[in-house]
């Protein structure tokens, strides 16, 4: 009797996350997550994923439950296949994430690459359980544990907020592996923690953030899941004031000496849209004496939202701040918000917010605040006004951003401002060459997208994807797995799993994570092994916290297996191609991984024996 876990996806590379347990007293198996793939050689990735039915070698009709730790494609995305290959059970997850991660699958589903149609969204939606909004089941409150099945006391989970994006929750899963109806002290439970995506939120009223502070794991926790995204970056911390002021410097240094200024935000639509107008309407109420040139004649500038997917978020955003707990208080919404801490009450907080996300406007508001939502933004240009555009996708790659670009590219008097992680092959990544006065060596993703040629490009193009990061930096993932931060309760030490970053990424994590715990004896909770899995790297044994080879896997999971392998070799050659890894870094790739030469070899002659 015992837990075991399983690592399908995000092993080397930051999207695809997806896990297994499985519960051998009850021959059970759950997922924590199911997340699409994205870039070079994501197609074949996502059929390697299903290959007959199954999933890690399970067929998807036994998966008991999926554990949705949030909304984002990469962590959410193959729901739907999921369910297009049998899977029928509950899918756990909080509200906002719930509707968040419908809002995308719908999204998607208009687009034939997607593999499905809105009808399969709809049997997802079906079977999601937001567990904040399941009072009869349990009453919810962050830490609290539940029972993975009501019937059954040894297998239990809770959620811990992450602060990476809201509803966004690390998963921990107790086990008893004592006979039934036998109990055990804390610590003498199996403990296993699936860390999601870790925000860098420390102090959520001095950052002025939308979600509360991250929450860290338990002393009693014994293996840590943890993610890796920027484990070898380490970035400073801006409070809201130094975040607003660097935010204020960029738009009036956009706008300056312009009559009619447009300046163009691409954003991603869950969260970074709110992020952004919050920011935004914060520097026109806070230091409006920053921006001079952004107000004509009196007027503030135009601030258009664009998407139609964001000015949906932006209602579910807005009843976070009002959903309470079993506790009474709100789980996630960070009501300290300077700007939102201005509201003297629920009413004029409900205003606010109705204002800024989801496109109900007040008259009194918008002579300071003019928001506009909706998908046509207008003209590009208002005569003697300054027009902000807001768009998504982040990446410019698709979406109502595409069309605004196209314009606002060729003006001289535009500046567009990227926001986020821009990642090879999309027309942002061109951008944001440009914006460090480089050159894309092959910007053919960004002709074929936004329909003009490089050289066409008039607007000034400038990063400010510092000022706003959903990720913890190397600092951040270290203080989440190691520190303490609390003092009446003795700590087990941890055991870590890096996933959800590239081979470079995890190498430099592993030892930051080494060396902090080695000077900072008193301060760390113990560091007992850590573990980079890859692909066939077999089942993590929960209770020895060891990994044990499958005695012998299945043809399709094999298969399975060799056909992700390839395709992470061909994304890795063609990002060296694209100037984007080195070359030592596939060479590390062809040591790590089995066979990936013979293995290449073997698909390119239309078989796949290794």
């Amino acid at each position: 009797m015992g837990l075991r876990a399983k690592f399908l996806g995000a092993l080397g590379t930051v999207t695809g996350s997806c896990h297994m347990l499985h519960d051998t007293r009850t021959d059970r198996y759950y997922l924590v997550d199911c997340g699409s793939f994205q870039g070079i050689g994501s197609r074949q990735l996502a059929e390697a994923r299903f290959i007959g039915g199954r999933i890690g070698g399970i067929e998807c009709s036994r998966i008991s439950a999926v554990f949705l730790t949030h909304a984002h494609a990469d962590h959410s995305g193959m729901l739907p296949h999921l369910v297009l290959n049998g899977f029928r059970g509950s899918i756990f997850c909080t509200e906002f994430t719930k509707w968040a991660t419908l809002s995308t699958l719908y999204d998607m589903a208009q687009f034939p690459e997607a593999g499905y149609d809105q009808d399969v969204v709809i049997k997802v939606q079906t079977l999601m359980r937001s567990v904040d909004e399941d009072e009869k089941y349990c009453p919810f409150v962050l830490g609290w544990t539940r029972k993975v099945n009501p019937k059954e006391d040894h297998f239990g989970f809770n959620f811990t907020r992450t602060s990476h994006l809201m509803g966004c929750v690390a998963i921990e899963f107790i086990y008893n592996d004592q006979p039934e109806g036998t109990s055990t002290k804390d610590n003498e439970r199996i403990r296993i923690l699936f860390g999601a995506d870790t925000g860098n939120i420390w102090d959520a009223a001095k950052q002025g953030s939308l979600v509360k502070d991250v929450q860290p794991p338990s002393p009693e926790t014994q293996t840590i899941v943890l993610e890796s995204t920027y484990g070898g970056r380490v970035r400073e911390t801006l409070s809201f004031r130094e975040r607003i002021e660097r935010l204020a410097d960029e738009l009036e240094s956009a706008a300056k000496d312009k009559a009619s200024p447009v300046i163009v935000i691409p954003t991603f639509a869950i969260q970074r849209a709110q992020e952004i107008i919050l920011d935004l309407a914060s520097v026109l109420h806070f230091i409006p004496e920053r921006v001079p040139s952004l107000i004509k004649e009196g007027k503030p500038p135009i601030i258009v939202s664009s998407s139609r997917m964001a000015n949906g978020i932006g209602v579910q955003m807005r009843s976070e701040f009002f959903r309470l707990n079993g506790k009474n208080k709100a789980s996630f919404a960070n009501r300290n918000h300077p700007l939102l801490a201005e509201a003297r009450d629920e009413t004029e907080l409900r205003l606010l917010l109705s204002h800024l996300f989801c496109g109900e406007s007040d008259p009194d508001l918008s002579a300071k605040f003019d928001i506009q939502h909706g998908q046509n933004f207008g003209p590009l240009r208002e005569p003697d006004r300054c027009k902000i555009i807001l768009g998504s996708n982040g990446m410019c790659a698709g979406g109502g951003i595409v069309g605004i670009l196209s314009k606002a590219l060729q003006d001289a008097d535009a500046t567009v401002l990227l926001t986020g992680y821009q990642s090879s092959g999309t027309p942002g990544f061109t951008l944001s060459k440009i914006a460090k006065g480089e050159i894309d060596p092959k910007p053919e993703k960004f002709v074929s997208t936004i329909g003009i040629k490089v050289e066409d490009i008039r607007a000034t193009v400038r990063n400010i994807g510092g000022l706003y990061s959903a990720h913890a930096d190397q600092a951040g993932l270290v203080r989440y797995c190691l520190k303490k931060d609390r003092d009446d309760r003795p700590y087990l030490p941890v055991t870590a799993i890096l996933v959800h970053g590239d081979e470079e990424s995890r190498d430099q994590l592993r030892e930051a994570l080494q060396k902090w715990d080695l000077a900072n004896k008193k301060d760390s909770r113990g560091l007992k092994e850590i573990f980079t899995p890859s692909m066939g790297t077999g089942w993590y044994d929960c209770k020895t916290r060891s990994f044990v080879q499958d005695s012998a896997p299945g043809d399709s999971e094999r298969l399975a297996e060799l056909t992700i392998r390839y395709a992470m070799l061909k994304a890795a050659v063609e990002r060296h191609l694209e100037g984007d890894l080195p070359a030592e870094q596939i060479v590390k790739y062809l040591q790590d991984t089995d066979g990936a030469l013979k293995l290449g070899h073997g698909l390119r002659q239309g078989h796949f024996s290794p």
